[in-house]
């Protein structure tokens, strides 16, 4: 329908073309007309059509005198008419018919590719600053994407000495990477510390404490704990022994009679 009624504006236009009538006016009137139909502004016109905003607005308001020479003026009435839905080839004749003054380079008019001047809108603007910023924060970034870990024991020492059988690992590490103790997992606090117990066997035990990002290099740290296992030897129980008393035969039993005196 829109397409219908921006047709018969442009008919409406070679009509008055018969007529004798002012050209240039019936040409900016015909755009301006087709842009009411389609509720589209200068602005919206501009982005759409990659046409400076600036020379949309003289198009529309007959200021010729101010326009560029031909071979651009062309193609923008040419674009302008793919975004309303009107024959630009139409209106660049129009204008040509009744309009001398404009600079010519020659019978085509047509306006050179790699003379065309890109207009960027606000959202391209916008999408650039985006894409730099994302670039600026990925070079910053990419000793952490790439470096080791931070990770922190407790104890420095390579070698412990303890004598319990129970042992607990502490430190802190990066919390954006994977810790394991000893192959186990472990979860950090969210301020980056952790403690893990381990179960010690009798002598040397060894201790890996290992911290991974999804890229880059781990980081480990080894350490020996040596259980003296001396608390768990145990002394021999003293005993006692209980003699039994010897059996005493009749014969050998006390008669109470012996050095004893006759009763008179």
């Amino acid at each position: 329908m829109e397409q219908s009624r921006a047709r018969s504006l442009l008919t409406a236009n070679q009509m008055n073309n018969e007529n004798e009538t002012a050209p240039v006016r019936a040409v900016s009137e015909t755009i301006a007309d087709a842009m009411r139909i389609k509720g589209i502004n200068a602005e919206k016109l501009a982005q759409v059509t990659g046409i400076s905003e600036r020379f949309v607005a003289l198009i529309v308001g007959d200021h010729t005198e101010k326009l560029p020479a031909a071979p651009y003026l062309h193609g923008y009435l040419v674009r302008i008419g793919e975004a309303l839905g009107i024959d630009g080839e139409e209106l660049w004749r129009e204008f040509l018919a009744r309009e001398t003054d404009i600079p010519r380079s020659g019978a085509n008019d047509r306006l050179p590719g790699n003379a065309k001047k890109i207009i960027f809108g606000r959202s391209a603007i916008i999408g650039s600053v985006a894409v730099l910023a994302i670039l600026l924060y990925v070079t910053f970034r990419l000793p952490w994407f790439f470096g080791k870990p931070d990770l922190k024991l407790s104890f420095d020492e390579a070698t412990l000495t303890i004598a319990t059988s129970t042992f607990v690992v502490q430190g802190s590490a990066d919390t954006d990477g994977a810790l394991s103790v000893n192959g186990e997992d472990v979860y950090p606090n969210p301020d980056g510390t952790f403690s893990k117990t381990l179960t010690l066997a009798p002598g040397f035990n060894t201790v890996t404490v290992r911290v991974k990002r999804l890229l880059g290099a781990p980081n480990e740290i080894v350490r020996q704990v040596f259980f003296n296992d001396e608390t768990a030897s145990s002394t021999p129980a003293s005993t006692t022994r209980t003699t039994a008393p010897e059996e005493i035969t009749p014969d050998e039993a006390p008669t109470g009679t012996e050095n004893s005196e006759p009763i008179q």
